[in-house]
């Protein structure tokens, strides 16, 4: 018999995915989920420009429970959680926790109370890229090998023991929803070994990372937008296709030196035309053409923006 998981969580689109990963592949579903419905984001440092990544209508957390029977229970404050919670532990008999995409430090006692804890997924390689955005972080960063941890938890965010973490490539121009469905499956993936496990009497053994060093970034400011004519093509394109699941509500920004450039999406790289030696004189600012799409030119080639996926904005 499996553990019986109490899974914490939002309506993100990254838990969605996981049940839908756990759906597809037939595994054992949550058996209790735990809707935290905060109004403000509880990380330590939010910020004004960070969005809730919430999943509407048809495609969220609260359908998946309803249509599959996964019992839900809603929580509304953060000041009566950790009763919530420790109650919940104690009515369904929870063998194993897990958080994903939780906006509140889950607390120890009530956790303490369960025989296998409780763990968190986190969508990056730790100790490298703690926070509640590393997807955004590791493509601004320009990786081309994104990672997935499971943790133990503990009073620090992202901070527990290791006891599954994998990487994984990803292609050009992905999506953040192709992105996340990846994460989704490499997840269900861990947790799914972590209850087998469990069921099985077996030792739950932490495990080592290469990674020596950590990093933590929190939400990003508006700087953090500017996408980098020195990036290589690939860079900014996977940078602005993949690190929002929304750009149009917060845009990208290439700089001007009399304004700048909202990016709203980008369309496709394109090869830097071949010039004769004599004629290498390619433009450094970004072009308009005859239909009225943007190109920018990069490090190595250039990206191509339909005439819907950008704005100019010039100073005065």
């Amino acid at each position: 018999m499996d553990a019986r998981l109490l899974l914490i969580t939002t309506n993100a689109s990254l838990p969605y995915q996981f049940i839908q990963s756990l759906i597809a592949h037939k595994k054992p579903l949550p058996d209790l989920v735990l809707l935290c419905q905060f109004i403000q984001p509880c990380f330590e440092d939010p910020h004004p420009l960070s969005e809730t990544i919430i999943v509407p209508g048809d495609h969220s957390v609260t359908t998946l429970c309803f249509e599959h029977n996964i019992k839900m229970i809603k929580t509304h404050s953060v000041d009566d959680f950790e009763v919530t919670l420790s109650k919940l532990i104690d009515d369904y008999q929870i063998d194993l926790l897990l958080s994903i995409c939780c906006p509140v430090k889950i607390p120890s006692s009530p956790v303490a109370k369960i025989n296998h804890h409780g763990y968190n997924l986190h969508p990056s390689r730790l100790p490298l890229f703690k926070g509640p955005t590393p997807l955004f972080w590791q493509l601004r960063a320009g990786l081309q090998v994104l990672g997935v941890s499971l943790h133990t938890l503990t009073d620090k965010f992202d901070s527990g023991l290791l006891v599954a973490q994998t990487d994984f490539k990803f292609s050009n121009g992905s999506s953040y929803h192709q992105i996340e469905t990846i994460i989704a499956r490499l997840g269900a993936g861990m947790v799914c070994d972590l209850r087998e496990n469990i069921a099985r009497h077996h030792p739950v053994t932490p495990i080592s990372t290469y990674e020596k060093t950590e990093s933590y970034q929190s939400f990003p400011l508006q700087k953090d937008y500017l996408v980098d004519a020195i990036w290589t093509a690939r860079h900014a394109f996977n940078f602005i296709r993949g690190a929002r699941p929304n750009p149009t509500a917060i845009p990208f920004q290439y700089k001007l030196k009399n304004g700048h450039i909202d990016l709203y999406g980008a369309t496709k790289i394109i090869p830097r035309p071949v010039l004769a030696t004599a004629q290498k004189t390619t433009a450094t600012h970004p072009q308009v053409d005859n239909k009225h799409r943007l190109i920018i030119n990069f490090s190595d080639q250039e990206i191509l923006f339909e005439k819907n996926q950008y704005r100019f904005s010039i100073n005065k």
